[in-house]
């Protein structure tokens, strides 16, 4: 994926996160996956949240790069959409130890969560 469309991308994706949030993304086989959590409050410092892997497939990548600009548009407002969803159901505590790894949740993007018909 050029890395200008990642870069847009990224900065579509992390303002939705909670500001403190730490929010990583990786390009793996075609997929843009972007790892994102925080720490749980003022009482939890030493715990961080759920991870949320939100993985957008080649198959989005690839349609988004070739839109026009009104295409892209609502492309990103469809995508923005989704996340707000997820995020708006997401309970990001969990009881594991803190010297553990957090769990994760895994958000799969469908090419119809970005291009309804």
């Amino acid at each position: 994926m050029a890395e200008d469309l990642k870069q847009q991308m990224q900065e579509l994706i992390r303002p939705l996160f909670p500001h403190d949030a730490l929010v990583q993304v990786a390009e793996r086989g075609g997929e843009v996956v972007f790892a994102a959590g925080w720490r749980l409050g003022p009482n939890r410092m030493d715990n961080w949240s759920k991870e949320i892997r939100l993985v957008i497939p080649p198959a989005v990548t690839e349609r988004f790069a070739k839109l026009n600009d009104k295409g892209r548009s609502k492309a990103r407002a469809n995508l923005v959409s989704f996340v707000k969803l997820k995020l708006a159901d997401f309970r990001p505590e969990h009881d594991h130890p803190r010297y553990l790894l957090p769990p994760q949740e895994v958000w799969r993007v469908t090419f119809e969560d970005v291009f309804p018909r």
